[in-house]
């Protein structure tokens, strides 16, 4: 995980995207998290996508100071980097691969 910090307006989406894209890790649109917008389980729900990256943080600890409500829990954060990391493991072996229940799934 890499935490991109700057300014208003500077890019760090962007250069977020550019990083994985360097990485070989492909990032959909509907795999980019927006802590401004909705709650990750109403994300989940529509798009059924792993969250690859998550914009506006800030957001996201705004959020849980006012309302205590956590908006991406780190067992569903988790959850949804081992299915990434599978699909990944997958799609360059070009075999199946199994995936189980973790510990830490809800």
């Amino acid at each position: 995980m890499e935490l991109i910090i700057g300014g208003c307006f500077q890019g760090k989406l962007d250069y977020a995207k550019q990083r994985c894209k360097e990485a070989g890790i492909c990032v959909r649109e509907e795999e980019i998290l927006d802590g401004g917008k909705m709650p990750a389980e109403e994300y989940r729900e529509r798009t059924g996508a792993p969250v690859r990256i998550l914009n506006h943080l800030h957001l996201v600890v705004r959020q849980y100071v006012e309302t205590g409500k956590e908006f991406y829990p780190l067992q569903e954060a988790l959850q949804d980097t081992y299915l990434a990391f599978s699909m990944e493991e997958a799609a360059a072996g070009g075999d199946a691969v199994y995936t189980k229940r973790q510990i830490w799934a809800p």
